[in-house]
């Protein structure tokens, strides 16, 4: 789980050279398949896949012990970050590899995604997987199994963020903020204030003056002489807490902006809640299918998507928001999720973006 990709970096750069002194190939390929990941969550796909490539050329004098993990996160690249199908090369090797390295970890990572249907989940000893299933339940399950574990790279998975984005998220759990950048995501716990709250929500709304600031903040009128002394020390105290970046902040002489997105985790939660106690779109006649949705493990709103899809052409994220009440990071989360299990296509791009269940083009 690489969360400060900085320290990564520089520890990489301090073994690789005696790794190459010493020509250890196996070596080379572990290096390569750490650097491949660290591109992977900076979203840059192509030195990502140089990695990769590189690390795989390493195990044609090893064994391939490593291959199936290299073959994984290529298939990542291409259908999380360049937005397209993988190569049907690399889908028939991971099938080929499964066989000859039968162990139920890899078959679950498989059966997790739809190009391998003719694989099924194993639930016995993979812990991996019995925390996923529960924090794919809702946002309030992911967000504690992300701080019960640790594993901050989920929050990716489970809150649709785009990788080599940054992002300011409040309530991971009460009192914090966790900020994601390029160079890694990092949680404080316990350290935002009701009044850092306030003002990185005003900020979020885009570029703010220091008059807004106080009015809105304060409730004072704004006096330059009286107020621009707290402004600072105000900020000065947020910088202190966003240390690994000091340029999610800008400033300018009249006001600030922020060089991130802000999400309210616990907002999302609620949202969730909220949508789990409607049922905005009733059962249809067709519902032959459901069993197969179960089985690819879609959620109730997801499985309820593709039932409107049986009755209506297309819908977009709007569509979902509007008949879910839910939120703009959910809705994109599950028609992404119905993207990769192929169970949708996409039409269009940006904001006309539409989505129509697979086989009625």
């Amino acid at each position: 789980c690489i969360r400060d990709r900085k320290e990564a970096t520089n520890k990489l750069n301090e073994i690789s050279g005696s790794i190459f002194q010493n020509q250890n190939r196996r070596q080379e390929a572990r290096l390569n398949l750490r650097w491949a990941e660290i591109y992977y969550l900076k979203n840059e796909p192509n030195t990502c896949l140089h990695y990769i490539r590189s690390g795989r050329r390493c195990l044609e004098f090893v064994d391939h012990t490593y291959e199936i993990q290299f073959l994984g996160l290529e298939k990542k690249v291409y259908e999380q970050l360049l937005q397209q199908s993988s190569p049907q090369t690399i889908v028939d090797r991971l099938n080929e590899l499964s066989i000859k390295f039968n162990n139920i970890k890899n078959n679950n990572i498989l059966a997790r995604d739809a190009n391998f249907k003719n694989i099924k989940f194993q639930s016995s000893d993979d812990e991996i997987h019995h925390l996923l299933e529960k924090a794919g339940q809702n946002a309030k399950a992911a967000r504690n199994i992300i701080l019960d574990t640790s594993y901050l790279t989920w929050l990716y998975r489970f809150f649709d963020l785009e990788k080599g984005e940054k992002y300011i998220l409040l309530n991971l759990e009460p009192k914090s903020i966790t900020y994601l950048t390029t160079e890694g995501i990092f949680h404080v716990p316990s350290e935002l204030s009701t009044l850092n709250y306030k003002i990185l929500t005003k900020l979020s709304k885009g570029y703010t003056t220091k008059e807004e600031l106080v009015q809105s903040v304060w409730g004072y009128t704004y006096d330059p002489l009286r107020h621009d002394s707290l402004i600072y020390s105000t900020f000065s105290n947020i910088r202190k807490i966003l240390k690994h970046d000091n340029r999610l902040i800008e400033t300018s002489e009249m006001g600030y902006t922020l060089n991130a997105k802000v999400i309210n985790l616990l907002q999302i939660s609620k949202q969730d809640d909220n949508s789990r106690a409607q049922t905005p779109i009733q059962n249809t006649p067709n519902s032959v299918n459901l069993s197969v949705w179960l089985n690819s493990g879609l959620n109730s709103r997801q499985i309820q998507i593709m039932q409107y899809l049986d009755s209506q052409q297309f819908i977009s994220v709007k569509a979902v928001i509007k008949l879910f009440s839910t939120s703009e990071i959910t809705a994109n989360r599950d028609l992404r999720t119905l993207f990769q299990k192929k169970l949708v296509l996409r039409v269009g791009q940006g904001r006309a973006t539409q989505y129509i269940k697979a086989g009625n083009l």
